[in-house]
């Protein structure tokens, strides 16, 4: 059952895109299409294919398919129009039974392991975030985003409000609550390694529906291995004295700058800590040791708070949001 992945990003794609690549790969039951205007000289895989187009001719594209003034001034604001990709880009996609979005600031395991044939035949959407969510390619599915919702044309509202909206996951009137009010079957269970992005240290942090708001894992230590194309979390149990390992399809590194080196790309096996990609030392208690200390001091907020605060001035958005509250 083939699967099509859409990314769109503009400017300077990520210093491990290469590694992306890598993880993109392994896993042949799906092809990637990543539009971007990052001319770099990557080695494309065959299940990936580049498609280059400007932010400019971006904007064009998605303005074609709406009889109203979209809000796309800027490529950040992409994020609320995920949930209409299969509707927009349905050239690229129409021979694919499903087609999905996801982030390029993550690295993949084994995607088969966890999507596989028979969760596809159960469902029509799959998963609740950005940084990846799947739908069935059907031509109704693919209009979902356009329903209403307690009356009102929430996408009219989103498409043209400049502000990010998080249209596309759980912030605000969302993609989510459209497809609870329909009958089609939805997976709403997150399956990835989401790290906390104000914390240094790689602490998973998921959505719980029942609470509504995202919550962090007690576990406050995790590394993470890629080993032949499969994605391993390894972390302590509370009394310290086992560890504990459990597979996952992915990892995402959300606002988290990465040291990497390229000699990582001729290896099978390589861990990941809070910095960076190790490929020297495979011993797992010695990754858990160096990342521990790496959290001492939580220089990721600082790090976060500060982007957060230039880009606010700069884009004069001052509508704060915790969404861990």
């Amino acid at each position: 059952m083939k699967v099509a992945l859409i990314v769109l990003y503009f400017g300077k794609l990520p210093n491990y895109f290469s590694l992306f690549l890598k993880s993109c790969e392994i896993n042949k039951d799906f092809t990637w299409f990543i539009f971007t205007d990052d001319k770099t000289e990557f080695n494309y895989p065959e299940n990936v294919k580049k498609i280059e187009i400007n932010f400019e001719q971006c904007q064009n594209l998605f303005q074609q398919k709406f009889d109203f003034d979209i809000a796309l001034k800027t490529p950040q604001k992409l994020c609320d129009y995920k949930c209409a990709y299969g509707y927009i880009l349905q050239d690229y996609i129409k021979d694919y039974e499903f087609w999905g979005h996801c982030d390029i600031d993550l690295i993949f395991g084994n995607l088969s392991n966890f999507v596989t044939k028979e969760v596809l035949q159960n469902y029509d959407k799959l998963y609740t975030l950005g940084h990846l969510t799947i739908y069935r390619n059907d031509e109704l599915i693919n209009k979902q985003f356009m329903n209403k919702i307690n009356g009102q044309s929430r996408y009219k509202q989103v498409f043209t409000d400049d502000n990010g909206c998080g249209f596309d996951e759980w912030i605000g009137e969302n993609i989510n609550n459209i497809f609870y009010n329909t009958e089609y079957r939805f997976l709403d269970t997150a399956i990835g390694a989401d790290l906390d992005p104000y914390n240094t240290s790689f602490v998973l942090a998921w959505y719980d529906k029942q609470k509504q708001k995202y919550i962090r894992d007690r576990v406050k230590n995790n590394v993470f291995e890629w080993k032949n194309g499969n994605l391993y979390r390894f972390y302590e149990n509370e009394d310290k004295n086992k560890i504990i390992k459990e597979e996952f399809p992915y990892v995402h590194f959300q606002k988290r700058n990465m040291n990497f080196d390229k000699e990582i790309l001729n290896v099978d096996d390589f861990f990941v800590i809070p910095n960076k990609f190790i490929y020297e030392n495979k011993d797992v208690k010695s990754m858990l040791d160096i990342a521990k200390k790496l959290s001492v001091i939580n220089y990721q907020y600082f790090k976060v708070k500060y982007k957060s605060l230039k880009s606010r001035l700069k884009n004069k958005n001052f509508n704060f949001s915790n969404v861990f509250k």
